[in-house]
């Protein structure tokens, strides 16, 4: 995929662009065109790549995940047994989205001039709101993705907390990447577009042993 990731202006527009590429086309047109699983293929590489510069390109994130979002959208539409490849590529682009989040917790810290965006409520909002078809397009998966996630830094908090000796910055970022956390684990389980898979539900998170109150 020919485009010139050091420039922000060609990158952004780039973005735009295949999100108004799946407005205008169905998924099953899409898969019609030659070269369509190289380029499905390609399109989650330069989304993943993406995801994880998201200091670098903070406005692009939103037109990523709307095209991923609208392309799951159109797999009810599709002939049962038509390959198409997006239910198997969508729990990449969905990790490397959560992963970004954590990860910008610790960037912000070090760098008071990079602006965090969980605190950019407007923009978090517009994010999160194309996570559910995403999420729920391989339930079970992102399902494991996030516990696999949140049990040890929940685990690690309370670590931090009984040992009375309480590192501040680590315990801001612990604080920070369980919010987000919790921020998408809202959003999957309240979402409206119901489970494409198993329908394993996200609700359990909360009720595992390390979230009771006996824990």
């Amino acid at each position: 995929m020919c485009v010139d990731l050091q420039n922000q202006s060609c990158h952004h527009e780039f973005c735009r662009l295949l999100a108004r590429l799946r407005a205008n086309f169905q998924l099953n047109l899409l898969i019609q065109a030659d070269g369509y699983f190289e380029w499905i293929t390609m399109v989650c590489n330069f989304t993943v790549k993406t995801l994880h510069a998201w200091q670098w390109a903070p406005n692009s994130t939103f037109y990523l995940l709307s095209t991923w979002a609208s392309l799951v959208r159109g797999l009810p539409f599709m002939r049962p047994g038509t390959p198409n490849h997006v239910p198997e590529l969508v729990p990449q682009v969905f990790k490397a989205y959560v992963i970004s989040r954590l990860e910008s917790v610790a960037t912000c810290m070090a760098d008071d001039t990079i602006e965090d965006p969980l605190e950019d409520e407007e923009i978090t909002k517009q994010h999160l709101e194309h996570l559910p078809p995403i999420a729920r397009c391989t339930y079970s998966t992102c399902c494991e993705d996030i516990v696999a996630l949140f049990d040890p830094l929940a685990t690690r908090l309370q670590e931090v907390v009984a040992s009375g000796a309480a590192d501040e910055n680590l315990l801001r970022q612990l604080d920070g990447q369980l919010a987000w956390l919790i921020y998408i684990i809202g959003t999957i389980a309240g979402g409206r577009t119901p489970p494409q898979s198993d329908g394993t539900n996200l609700y359990l998170l909360a009720c595992s042993p390390l979230h009771s109150s006996d824990s």
